[in-house]
């Protein structure tokens, strides 16, 4: 009696057992095929944006805004030196271009070193591609697709010593006063500038003026800027006065 009672229990148990593994593969081999499969939203491709030149995705975020034009650089506003947003104006539109210490999907800046180069391009024709943020503002912000190209660059260079003629004004750099750039190469808190000695004469005579980077000498009828001036500057090099070469745009009143 007591030995066919104990072959039940051993009997009972192997089943238990056994029941209990199978339940086991089932369960595990059903939950490959039940588990949800990830989704990748890849974006909505810009067909008619390409800057796969510069190896930059041409695709953005489902559903976002987003605007292409062109006008001119009226303002640079270097504030994200000091962790704050760095933004141009453009035709009177406000574009964020970066912001201090945030890290997200940005776009390019195309046609210049840095961001503090563009204060060199003040005055000239730049193109954007953007996220519209309604309200006239917009930002490179959202997608590596987004990009700021300079499209205008100023006329030919001149040297120290040497003339340009820019729409009638003769223009002879004499001598550099300063150039306290930013070094491409090194992290500043200001952009810094170049001041130029230098001969202007036109129709209404000859005068020595002092041409600031990005600035206006105001004559009669004209502004006339120094927008750029070339190489850019970098920590390990030091650039001779020979090597310079200078940009101006001359603009009616």
């Amino acid at each position: 009696m007591k030995k066919s009672l104990i072959i039940s229990t051993l009997v009972i148990l192997l089943i238990v057992l056994s029941l209990g593994f199978l339940f086991r593969d089932l369960l595990f081999s059903t939950s490959q095929f039940t588990e949800p499969i990830p989704v990748v939203d890849v974006g909505v491709v810009v067909p008619d944006v390409d800057n796969s030149d510069i190896g930059i995705p041409i695709s953005i975020p489902s559903g976002m805004e987003t605007i292409n034009f062109s006008g001119e650089l009226e303002d640079v506003n270097v504030g994200c030196f000091a962790d704050g947003e760095c933004y141009v104006v453009i035709d009177g539109k406000h574009v964020t271009v970066l912001i201090g210490r945030v890290q997200q999907a940005v776009g390019t800046i195309i046609g210049v070193d840095s961001f503090g180069g563009l204060e060199n391009f003040v005055g000239e024709k730049v193109e954007i591609f953007a996220q519209d943020l309604g309200s006239e503002k917009y930002t490179l912000y959202g997608s590596e697709a987004f990009y700021l190209k300079v499209l205008e660059a100023g006329g030919a260079g001149v040297r120290i010593n040497e003339s340009i003629d820019v729409l009638g004004n003769k223009i002879t750099p004499l001598q550099i006063l300063e150039d306290s750039r930013c070094p491409i190469d090194v992290q500043c808190i200001q952009a810094g500038t170049v001041r130029l000695r230098a001969i202007l004469e036109n129709s209404l005579g000859k005068s020595e003026q002092v041409f600031i980077l990005g600035e206006s000498v105001t004559t009669e009828n004209e502004f006339v800027s120094m927008v750029r001036v070339e190489p850019s500057t970098d920590s390990k090099t030091t650039i001779n006065d020979t090597e310079y070469t200078f940009y101006f745009k001359v603009k009616k009143r």
